[in-house]
């Protein structure tokens, strides 16, 4: 009478022995065949049974103190048997294994141990999963609808992940933590380390142009657009991006490095524009070549400052301003004193103005230049329409003085005529 755990052993064995086999169809075929399922020790007693032509799988199961059972399942009957109790096995032989061939295939101890090439598919000529290497197909092909993945592939052993179809997509790690390429830590959603070539650390290919990371020995980087005609957008919806350091306070915040080569430099074809270049850090603006022009603002109607941060004109200059010439662009100027039709001030209602403001008339008084400055085109302006009002006067005290010296010399001449008539009276009178 068999006690009530030897009864549920012999349960367990069943099952486990069930599973066994159904493995086991996996790796052999019961057609023509003979297959041995035993121990790690494969002649053990009972092979010689094949001798008598009867096709049989023989298998030891057991655990930690307790004695072995050999099992005989007769293919042909189907029928398995407890071929008896054996001593308790050494602990790499506890658990089940299966051999082909005379050598192990397969072993289910604490682990499943697969020594064999795996298929497992849902008709016989198509795989869903093959396991093992057999010539260059690889260890492992995931099979999808027309694609598969191909692990350890070809005598390079390349790896392949892909889509079950050329539309599917592959996600790493969708909803854990990070993913680590090239070593065994990863300290970002994506950490890749670089190698020893000089291919650098990432590459990432365009129709015409690459951008690659840490490239070559010197590990450069090399940011581009994937075709010539492409852009290079920077952190467009976002806020800053600095150059240099790690703290960005502006769109493009760049800091300087150490050395006489300034902050920025933009090259043009003959001449560059430098930022805070040399040891004193003076900044050149240049067109980029002998014929370009610099354009400050010259849209949306803001105002320049030099020398300070609080313009109110288009140019606001707080310090001396030094040039070889200054061109003004005013809406007039002072012909219109030549006109028949302008009233010309007297000399005396000039004097009389003089006399009340203290300034010439139309020119702005000194409090008002002191508050708000000199405007030089309307300064300059009021200064020639004065210039030639003066002009007029001149021209008109000459006529005058021409008239006064023609009526001079009339009268000079009637003098000269009258002292004549005058001492010819006196010597007919002696």
């Amino acid at each position: 009478m068999k006690t009530t755990q030897e009864n549920k052993f012999d349960k367990t064995m069943k099952l486990l022995t069930a599973l066994a086999l159904l493995l086991a169809g996996f790796l052999i075929s019961t057609s023509n065949a003979h297959a041995q399922v035993t121990g790690v020790h494969a002649a053990n007693g009972f092979g010689s049974n094949s001798i008598l032509g009867r096709e049989f799988y023989e298998i030891k199961t057991g655990w930690d103190g307790q004695a072995s059972h050999t099992w005989e399942y007769l293919v042909n009957t189907g029928t398995l048997s407890n071929r008896g109790m054996n001593g308790a096995p050494s602990p790499w032989e506890r658990g089940i294994s299966f051999f082909v061939g005379g050598s192990e295939a397969m072993r289910l101890t604490g682990a499943l141990y697969i020594y064999r090439d795996v298929h497992i598919s849902k008709n016989f000529n198509t795989n869903a999963l093959s396991v093992g290497k057999s010539g260059v197909r690889g260890f492992a092909t995931i099979w999808g609808t027309n694609r598969g993945s191909v692990f350890n592939f070809s005598n390079s052993e390349d790896t392949y992940i892909r889509g079950g179809k050329t539309t599917s997509n592959v996600y790493i790690n969708d909803d854990g933590g990070n993913v680590a390429i090239r070593q065994a830590k990863a300290d970002a959603t994506l950490d890749v380390a670089r190698g020893t070539a000089n291919g650098g650390t990432a590459m990432f290919r365009g129709t015409t142009h690459w951008s690659h990371f840490n490239y070559s020995t010197a590990e450069h980087t090399y940011i581009r657009g994937g075709l010539s005609s492409s852009n290079v957008i920077l952190n467009d919806v976002g806020r800053y991006v600095a150059v240099g350091h790690a703290s960005p306070t502006a769109t493009l915040d760049v800091a300087r490095r150490a050395g006489n080569n300034g902050t920025a430099l933009f090259r043009g074809t003959q001449h560059s524009s430098h930022f805070n270049v040399g040891q004193n850090e003076d900044t050149y603006l240049r067109g980029g070549k002998d014929a370009a022009n610099v354009f400050i603002n010259d849209i949306g109607g803001g105002n320049v400052g030099i020398g300070h941060s609080a313009a109110t004109e288009k140019l606001d200059v707080k310090g001396k301003i030094k040039a070889d010439g200054v061109i003004l662009n005013i809406g007039s100027f002072p012909d219109y004193v030549f006109s028949k039709d302008y009233e010309l001030l007297s000399l005396r209602e000039i004097e009389a103005y003089i006399h009340a403001n203290q300034r010439l008339p139309k020119m702005p008084s000194e409090k008002e230049v002191i508050k708000n400055g000199m405007a030089i085109g309307q300064i300059n302006v009021l200064l020639v329409e004065k210039v030639e009002e003066l002009t007029l006067h001149t021209i008109a005290q000459e006529k005058e003085i021409e008239a006064q010296r023609a009526s001079h010399a009339l009268q000079a001449r009637e003098i000269a005529e009258l002292k004549a008539a005058l001492n010819e009276i006196r010597a007919k009178l002696k």
